[in-house]
């Protein structure tokens, strides 16, 4: 009887011991199981929340219009170049300034091809009417008020060369009768402009005027230095060290500024201008300076124009870059 019990006994621990370990073996596969199954989930959701470094972006962003001001990312230019489908944004987005808001001064009848300046700046309190209340200001060119007239597009003359006339490379083997038939003139061509000067505008939407203390936040913040002729430069050191590389003028006469009464200080616009050839890449100045005036307009909630007071364009770009090959070229 004592047998039968220990036998029982044995088998039913044997039983109970294979049991647990069994027991043990699935508990530990299904934990195992569950671990290799979110492990997917968790990597992925970490690549998400991960920003890779690859999309970060240095310096100032492109040239962008917006409505209401919404932050963007901004691609940077990485050749010398405006890519035309950096301004796909651009274009969309300037069909709904457009509509929304023409230049204040596309009743005045233009001058020149290029931009008038208004008589007088206007105070902040000032009615929005007398902004616009001059039929016949007087006009003024940054070109004109700022750089000298000789520096503006002045063909060089080609250096004339004094070739020895026929009669001094032979002797005289004609008679006297003889007429010495004298050489066909050739036309002159026209010499290629080596200097040049491009302008683009940072207007206020219809009706209304740029503050000076925000206009004065905003080209600190882009790099200006208030500077010769009352106005602001863009040098290569934003600190304003080195050459300058563009400058900014008020779009009223003349032109000037008095930083000690920004505050009280109102424009309808600003002209931004630089010539070519300058310091360094002219390509590349030209794409800080187009980036330079985007960046003023989103500040203080105006447009950019080019130099015939229309809304830029990347034809109008292209435009400006044609006119910079061409000069580098003719001083090549």
């Amino acid at each position: 009887m004592m047998q039968d019990l220990r036998l029982i006994l044995i088998v039913v621990g044997a039983i109970a011991i294979i049991a647990l370990l069994l027991h043990g073996l699935w508990t530990s596969r299904k934990e195992r199981s569950s671990l290799f199954r979110d492990r997917p989930v968790k990597r992925a959701k970490k690549a998400r929340d991960e920003t890779p470094l690859d999309d970060l972006d240095e310096g100032v962003g492109e040239v962008r219009v917006k409505g209401a001001r919404p932050q963007q990312s901004e691609p940077s230019f990485d050749s010398a170049s405006v890519d035309s489908s950096s301004f796909d944004n651009y274009g969309s987005a300037r069909e709904d300034v457009r509509s929304e808001a023409k230049s204040p001064f596309e009743h005045m009848s233009p001058v020149s091809a290029y931009d008038p300046l208004l008589d007088e700046a206007t105070p902040v309190d000032s009615p929005r009417s007398q902004v616009r209340g001059d039929a016949n200001p007087q006009v003024v060119d940054p070109r004109q008020a700022f750089i000298p007239e000789s520096d503006i597009d002045a063909p060089r003359e080609p250096f004339a060369y004094d070739a020895p006339s026929s009669a001094q490379q032979q002797p005289v083997s004609h008679s006297l009768h003889e007429k010495v038939q004298p050489a066909p003139q050739q036309p002159a061509e026209p010499a290629a402009a080596k200097e040049t000067v491009l302008v683009l505008h940072v207007v206020a939407h219809q009706g209304g005027v740029i503050g000076g203390e925000l206009l004065l936040q905003s080209l600190l913040q882009a790099g200006f230095q208030f500077g010769e002729m009352n106005i602001f430069h863009r040098h290569v050191n934003p600190a304003g060290a080195g050459p300058v590389l563009f400058s900014l003028a008020n779009m009223v006469k003349p032109g000037s500024f008095n930083v000690d009464t920004m505050s009280e200080f109102s424009t309808p616009g600003v002209s931004i201008f630089m010539m070519v050839p300058s310091y360094g890449d002219a390509g590349q100045n030209f794409k800080l300076m187009l980036q330079s005036a985007q960046r003023i307009a989103d500040d203080v909630g105006g447009v950019v124009q080019d130099d015939e007071r229309r809304m830029m364009t990347p034809q109008k770009v292209e435009s400006y870059k044609a006119r910079i090959r061409d000069v580098l070229k003719a001083n090549a």
